[in-house]
């Protein structure tokens, strides 16, 4: 009898064990974006306990990632599929019984997925209601263990997120009671990272993302990308976004390495990042004034697209760069397509407003010259931003240009540390009543703030951040406000 009760402990140890080492196999796999092999080694984690919930949720989430990098609707139908079982499972099941915590945990996890699926579908009220359950989840999760830190991963994406959600549908944010607030979603994120255990990886890949987008930190969000892709170097995500990152420091030859990386992986599971690799090298090459290498990488993002978001503003690139390259013909076709993307995206909105005032009134040679020299701004070619700029400044007579041109202008002097040239031309920028081009105005006030910033004057800083926030409701304003965030921390009032 005693034999075989260690015989019954040892089989139900080591299947229990090889339970676990399956589970911890699959979530290898599934942040390396292997999904076959993922769903091989959860599926194996279900044969021997089919009251785990956690594999079920997984499994699920493949089919949410390949929707969400295909825009596939059969893909969206799988996982509503699969996260019915996984709401039932969770109902159920007594795998939980000694944390029951945890149970909570895993029905915000389950209801933050579908949330994240009704919102990329369209379904916006849906998307609002597993919102709210989220929540809901995660506060029961943190009011029955105040430690368990991963809660605040949940809280913090959807605090963070709440705050972009489109003003048409601010009646639903009132109706079902939610809070935006993206400092606090930042500050929920962060602490989920460093005091968190179970979604180590999630944390990481959204506070890195937060260092992109929202502070402008980019030394530190391609650090913290660099650490993930040591774990998970096939991940076409974690890529993109170290592409990015790198993008915005100015490494180009680094993000054009990564980019290429992405489209040698190939991965059939995520389409549009793939698409969007084509993307970035586009950019790449449109910064570095390379326009024919530059319309051969945004075509082919379009052929690849699999919607029509960005479209709008690859084709006006395509447009701008053919006119360098004295193009007409297809200077004027992709001026017209320009119009024809995603609308409810700043940069294709952008792009069609103006492309309609290009097809009436087109460049100048005045204009195309300050394209080149935001573009010399961009590589930290100042100097010979400057050069192309100051000899031209006084012939320039439409005000949006005129302020295009002070804005580089001062930018790339303050780089080069002559600071009353800057602030001159920052002070004429402030000055100006824009029309199309109103982002200006808050990005003069950010560059004041800075260049008082950098002159020692830091009450002055604080003054003129305040009037760049004030005033920063237009075109390019998550870009700005990142660049703001990164001020405010230099000055202590973040």
């Amino acid at each position: 009898m005693k034999k075989f009760l260690v015989f019954l402990f040892l089989f139900v140890t080591v299947n229990l064990y090889a339970g676990e080492t399956d589970f911890r196999k699959g979530k290898f796999y599934f942040y390396n974006l292997q999904f076959e092999k993922a769903r091989e080694h959860f599926t194996n984690v279900l044969k021997n306990d089919p009251t785990d919930p956690r594999p079920w949720q997984f499994i699920s989430q493949i089919h949410l990632w390949t929707f969400l990098g295909s825009k596939d609707t059969a893909e969206f139908r799988r996982f509503e599929e699969l996260s019915d079982s996984t709401l039932d499972v969770l109902e159920n099941t007594t795998y939980f019984e000694d944390s029951p915590y945890l149970q909570n945990y895993w029905y915000g996890n389950a209801y933050s997925a579908r949330a994240i699926a009704f919102s990329a579908h369209g379904d916006m009220m849906s998307a609002f209601w597993a919102t709210k359950k989220a929540i809901s989840y995660y506060e029961d999760v943190l009011e029955e263990k105040a430690d368990f830190y991963d809660a605040y991963l949940g809280l913090g994406i959807f605090e963070y997120a709440l705050d972009f959600v489109p003003s048409v549908f601010k009646w639903a944010l009132d109706l079902t009671g939610l809070d935006a607030d993206r400092k606090s979603g930042y500050l929920k994120i962060k602490k989920a990272y460093e005091l968190g255990k179970e979604s180590k990886t999630e944390a990481a890949f959204h506070l890195a993302k937060l260092y992109l987008e929202y502070l402008a930190q980019y030394k530190k969000s391609e650090e913290l990308f660099g650490n993930l892709l040591e774990k998970y170097a096939d991940n076409s995500l974690f890529l993109f976004h170290l592409a990015l990152a790198q993008f915005n420091n100015a490494e180009f030859e680094n993000a054009g390495k990564t980019l290429r990386k992405i489209l040698k992986l190939n991965n059939q599971y995520f389409l549009q990042t793939n698409s969007f690799a084509y993307f970035l090298l586009g950019d790449i090459a449109y910064r570095q004034n390379r326009f024919d290498e530059a319309i051969n990488n945004y075509q082919k993002f379009i052929e690849h697209a699999v919607s029509v978001d960005y479209t709008g503003i690859a084709c006006l690139r395509i447009a701008i760069s053919n006119k360098f390259i004295d193009n007409e013909d297809e200077y004027k076709r992709y001026l017209f397509l320009a119009g024809y993307g995603n609308l409810d995206i700043p940069e294709d909105n952008y792009a069609k407003e103006i492309s309609e005032k290009l097809l009436e009134n087109d460049f100048t040679a005045s204009e195309l010259t300050i394209i080149k020299s935001q573009n010399f701004l961009f590589v930290k070619k100042y100097e010979k931003s400057v050069e192309l700029l100051e000899p031209l400044l006084p012939s320039i007579k439409n005000k949006d240009w005129k302020g295009k041109a002070l804005i580089t202008l001062s930018e790339a002097l303050l780089n080069l540390e002559k600071y009353n040239d800057a602030f001159n031309y920052t002070s004429e920028a402030i000055s100006i009543n824009y029309d199309l081009e109103k982002w200006i105005l808050p990005y003069a006030y950010y560059l004041k703030a800075l260049l008082y910033y950098r002159t020692g004057k830091t009450d002055e800083a604080k003054s003129y951040l305040l009037k760049a926030e004030k005033e920063n409701h237009y075109y390019m304003k998550n870009k700005i406000i990142a660049k703001i965030n990164n001020l405010k921390m230099k000055l202590g009032i973040f």
